[in-house]
């Protein structure tokens, strides 16, 4: 954009200048061809052609088919169907220009970056000279313009340009614009400008098939900017820019453009309707099922070198009255956030869902490959069938309650492998008047024991604790109801594989339907409630079931150790007391029966 507006101040103040110098001697058209075409040539340092010329003392200069060539000096890369200066001829006298109007009809640039990266802009206005020259000629520039100017109208008309990068990192783009401003300078040096410019991007295609173009995208901004070309600083007292729908206003200042800029701009989004907003993100990115309502508003600063990414600092809020991800509805949404040495921290993120609410704070270090984050988590009373529809499509039905979650975690990495590995997190979860129904787990446990009441496992509570390390999840819970109780312990993978043990209790109703009402006197407490040891592997969408056999033997061989020693106590004194006692099978015998 730089290169552009050097492009278009140069070709003025050629044509401004040859003028002045040549009005004086009853300029001819071919005389000013003779005069702009080599010293235009001489200040770009590209090939330029012109058409025809005609000049007016009333009506000024138009200039027909003005380009500017390619550095093969065949090509164009800017080309034009009208140039044309309207002046006024006295003040030219006193040294003062003054336009009363720019007009530049149907322009057309082209933009294109090879496939080393080079941009076919570069060398534009830069010369093989000696050192020495080019600090004279960085004197010269910083002294301004030679002359009083004032531009009351510049308008571009019917602008085409397109963009193609070779490399593929960029978007080709194609688009429109038009400007309509003005410039004032009274002393060469101190520049001011109002006006305003309209952008149509018609197509944007990004290098990668995945991401759809971007199609028909509308811009307009109306300004008022200061330019001290001594220093090289801009002033921008007014930015109202509309992207479709959507108004951004911006203010600040910008210093030493000319070599390695320095901003200070403050950012402002009004409170509008987020219906304008949703319409604007669809058109750019996937929203993945986001739907935002009601109204937003943002307010942040930016200051620092572009150029150098670690001097960047930026702070600010973002409110948006509501937010739908997917089964999640979240309602005042509020963020605030702290870019400072190449650190964003999330300070404050909060959202009310239902009569839960969600309390997160975050920071990323940008300055590290891959990213290095920590996050901390505190959700109260947030449905869970509305989080696990949300955040684990697959498992959509199968959760319900009201879910309470603490989380701390931290890791590196954005390819999910490298997530997967990097991932360190602790956290305690708990679940009230919640229901677990329709998943393949309670499945595969309602076929296993042969109970199909356990399809669809009612909670009046659930909680435990989950730490996660090398890819691994570690649980500690308990989960009860009036029919179950169990306490699921062990491992779970990232890859969803599974290796839990579970203590599983059932109530005297279901004791008996386990595994066929034989088994139930050898499972069952003093109170009729049974207690299965089980063990479960395979993955959460093919999960396997087995008996504890250690576990359960010992339990087994207990209880019928003490019903034979009764027996024995009761028998005559004069009995064989080394003998197993009628009807009693070997401990082998009963696991094989129980749990075949």
């Amino acid at each position: 954009m730089k290169k552009i507006l050097t492009i278009i101040i140069v070709v003025t103040a050629v044509i401004i200048i040859s003028f002045v110098v040549l009005i004086k001697t009853y300029v001819t058209p071919e005389k000013v061809k003779a005069f702009l075409v080599p010293y235009a040539e001489q200040a770009l340092n590209r090939k330029i052609s012109i058409g025809e010329v005609n000049i007016s003392l009333f009506r000024g200069i138009d200039i027909k088919d003005f380009a500017i060539k390619e550095t093969d000096g065949k090509s164009d890369f800017v080309k034009c169907k009208d140039f044309i200066l309207k002046f006024q001829l006295l003040p030219i006298l006193s040294r003062k220009v003054i336009v009363d109007e720019l007009k530049l009809l149907s322009p057309e640039i082209r933009i294109i970056r090879d496939n080393k990266g080079s941009f076919n802009f570069e060398g534009i206005g830069e010369k093989e000279k000696q050192q020495a020259g080019k600090e004279e000629k960085q004197d010269a520039a910083a002294k301004g313009l030679p002359i009083s100017l004032l531009v009351k109208n510049i308008s571009i008309k019917d602008a085409g340009f397109s963009f193609v990068d070779s490399t593929k990192a960029l978007p080709d783009t194609r688009g429109s614009f038009a400007i309509d401003s003005n410039i004032k300078s009274t002393d060469g040096t101190q520049l001011s400008s109002t006006g305003n410019i309209d952008l149509k991007l018609s197509e944007i295609i990004f290098g990668t098939p995945s991401r759809k173009p971007i199609r028909d995208l509308n811009a307009a901004l109306k300004y008022a900017a200061d330019v001290n070309l001594s220093p090289g600083d801009i002033r921008i007292d007014k930015a109202d820019l509309k992207i479709q729908e959507v108004p951004v206003s911006l203010t600040g200042d910008v210093k030493n453009f000319r070599k390695e800029p320095e901003i200070n701009i403050a950012v402002s989004m009004p409170d509008t309707k987020s219906a304008d907003l949703q319409k604007l993100l669809t058109s750019v990115v996937d929203m993945n099922g986001l739907v935002l309502s009601g109204n937003y508003s943002a307010n942040f600063n930016i200051t620092g070198m572009p150029k150098k990414f670690d001097s960047l600092k930026s702070g600010g809020e973002i409110k948006i009255s509501s937010a739908k991800y997917r089964d999640l509805t979240m309602n005042d949404f509020h963020t605030k956030y702290l870019l400072k040495d190449s650190k964003l921290e999330i300070v404050k993120m909060t959202a009310v869902a239902g009569k839960g609410k969600l309390n997160v704070n975050s920071t990323i270090d940008l300055s590290k490959p891959g990213y290095a984050y920590n996050l901390s988590a505190n959700i109260d009373s947030l449905h869970a069938d509305e989080v696990v529809n949300s955040f684990s499509p697959k498992a959509k039905g199968t959760v319900f309650g009201l879910l309470s979650l603490n989380l701390k975690l931290n890791g590196s990495g954005t390819a999910p492998e490298s997530i997967k590995k990097n991932l360190i997190a602790d956290g305690d979860f708990n679940i009230r008047d919640g229901k677990i129904t329709g998943a393949q787990i309670t499945r595969g446990l309602s076929q296993f024991l042969n109970i199909k009441e356990l399809e669809t496992i009612n909670l009046k509570q659930a909680n435990g604790e989950v730490t996660v390390r090398n890819s691994v999840a570690h649980l500690e819970s308990v989960f009860s109801s009036d029919d179950i109780a169990m306490d699921p312990s062990g491992n779970i993978g990232l890859d969803e594989t599974l290796d839990l043990a579970v203590d599983l209790k059932l109530s005297p109703s279901l004791t008996k339907k386990a595994m066929g009402s034989g088994v139930a006197k050898y499972i069952k407490d003093d109170k009729g409630w049974g207690d299965i040891p089980l063990k479960i592997s395979g993955t959460f969408s093919n999960p396997s079931y087995t008996v504890d056999i250690a576990k359960a033997g010992g339990r087994v061989l207990e209880k019928e150790v003490g019903k034979a020693l009764d027996k024995l106590l009761k028998k005559q004194k004069g009995a064989e007391g080394d003998k197993t006692p009628r009807g009693q099978k070997p401990v082998e015998d009963l696991l094989q029966e129980i749990f075949k």
